[in-house]
């Protein structure tokens, strides 16, 4: 296998981010030329329409690969426990979240368009989902809580949230109703984001046309 990184994860935006989308035709050339698969690693969601070609997709380790793009894969589902895994280690920023959340719900509260609340939406700074939305619900016992969107669901409610754009769905019976609470990933042509890759080629950002 031939495995070279497209897109390199910095800490500084003025670092070097490996060369993307023509790192990858770069990539391509080299397994035609040699025979050997290519293996690149996926660092975000909005990349993955450039990746349909690639042979094997690496997902790295880092804490925002684990929380957003592998359970996406189907290869990892974290407690929310784990507050320093979700970037919520810190007492202060959960308190915080709390406090704009109670403040959040009391002025929506009338606003008769609002199903379900969501606090948390693709693992991001989730923690504690199950004990959260089970004060929401007492809280406001005329809506439905979807206590976490998309992937990292803690089991809890009448809802199971999943965010599916280009797989099949797959139902589980595990007692709650299913909900696709995002979904599709087409585009139409000719409406569609496109983003230059090499001198003369252009690439378009959908999971299907």
């Amino acid at each position: 296998m031939l495995r070279g990184g497209a897109f390199k994860p910095r800490t500084s935006p003025y670092s070097f981010q490996g060369l993307g989308a023509t790192g990858l035709e770069y990539l391509k050339v080299a397994r035609q030329e040699t025979g050997l698969p290519i293996v690149t690693e996926l660092m975000d969601l909005s990349q993955l329409p450039l990746f349909k070609d690639v042979d094997v997709i690496q997902i790295g380790a880092q804490d925002t690969i684990l929380t957003s793009v592998a359970p996406l894969m189907g290869l990892v589902r974290h407690s929310d426990s784990d507050y320093a895994l979700f970037r919520r280690d810190a007492p202060a920023s959960r308190s915080q979240y709390l406090s704009e959340l109670g403040e959040t719900m009391a002025q929506l509260r009338n606003c008769p368009c609002i199903a379900l609340w969501t606090p948390f939406n693709e693992g991001w700074g989730q923690f504690d989902a199950v004990r959260i939305a089970a004060a929401m619900a007492e809280s406001d016992s005329t809506r439905y809580v979807d206590h976490a969107s998309g992937w990292h669901d803690q089991g809890w409610g009448s809802i199971t949230s999943r965010h599916v754009y280009f797989r099949p769905v797959r139902l589980k019976n595990d007692g709650r109703a299913l909900c696709l609470s995002e979904y599709g990933g087409y585009s139409l042509s000719g409406l569609s984001v496109q983003v230059k890759v090499g001198k003369n080629k252009k690439k378009t950002l959908s999971y299907k046309l």
